[in-house]
């Protein structure tokens, strides 16, 4: 493993043994999300330095997600990334935590129905009084009573 030293910042950028020689005749900078990306990106482009290593070890990154398995973006040796799908990758991102995908998505509650939305809309609560009620969020209770205000609308 060696060691690049971006042009704006003291974070040393690692890479592979192999890669070194070609990626040090590159100056790096560092982005405002930490990412490395070529100072002259008119001759090299706007990738990434982890899309470089994965295009330099022959890998078809091509509508793919290229992600730190340590979680450190300036850990670019081929051995910490993993090339995914972006379904695969926001999983990675979003692991345990809720309000994300499947049940634990308050838009997948089968408890937040359009009658107990309508029942709490007649006793005069307002769409974030109801959310705090049920425990899920507003966009949730507009998400059930949209279709019936789009109907209604339509007669």
């Amino acid at each position: 493993m060696k060691y690049i030293l971006p042009t704006n910042s003291d974070t040393p950028i690692i890479v592979d043994d192999d890669l070194y020689p070609i990626l040090n005749g590159i100056k790096w900078y560092q982005t405002k999300d930490n990412y490395f990306r070529p100072s002259s990106w008119r001759t090299y482009g706007k990738k990434d330095i982890h899309r470089w290593v994965c295009w330099l070890k022959n890998e078809n990154i091509k509508d793919k997600h290229v992600h730190h398995l340590n979680e450190k973006r300036n850990d670019n040796r081929f051995i910490n990334l993993k090339i995914s799908n972006m379904r695969e990758h926001a999983s990675i991102h979003h692991k345990g935590k809720t309000g994300f995908a499947g049940e634990s998505n308050p838009s997948y509650r089968k408890d937040v129905t359009l009658t107990r939305v309508f029942a709490l809309m007649s006793r005069g609560f307002n769409v974030k009084s109801i959310a705090n009620i049920l425990k899920t969020n507003p966009e949730t209770v507009y998400k059930r009573i949209r279709p019936f205000k789009t109907m209604r609308g339509s007669s």
